[in-house]
């Protein structure tokens, strides 16, 4: 994927322009999903011993879950990466959306 500027959520003030474009990176990637609402992670009947079908749809999980976690800490400033760098996907968005997606009279029309 070619970025085509770099942008960092630091404050309140980037989130809208922060929260739209990583939505738009990770809509690109199909991770949104992982993003937005906690998708529970396919398990196998036999965890010692998963078909192959099971073991495909546990692998795709962890890496759709990887993928928007990485997209998303790749855009934060240090602070706010280790706020949530042991969370889940879905969880990190939620904690920055609540610290950062604050609704004043000047920006209660933002996107975000």
């Amino acid at each position: 994927m070619t970025k085509s500027k770099i942008y960092m959520l630091t404050t309140p003030e980037t989130w809208p322009e922060w929260s739209r474009l990583t939505q738009a990176a990770l809509l690109s990637t199909e991770a949104w999903r992982h993003v937005k609402a906690k998708v529970v992670a396919p398990t196998a009947k036999d965890s010692l011993n998963p078909m192959a079908e099971e073991a495909r749809e546990i692998r795709i999980h962890k890496e759709n879950q990887d993928r928007a976690l990485s997209i998303i800490l790749e855009h934060l400033d240090p602070a706010n990466a280790c706020l949530v760098t042991k969370m889940t996907v879905n969880d990190a968005w939620t904690t920055l959306e609540k610290t950062h997606n604050q609704q004043t009279g000047n920006r209660q029309y933002s996107w975000g």
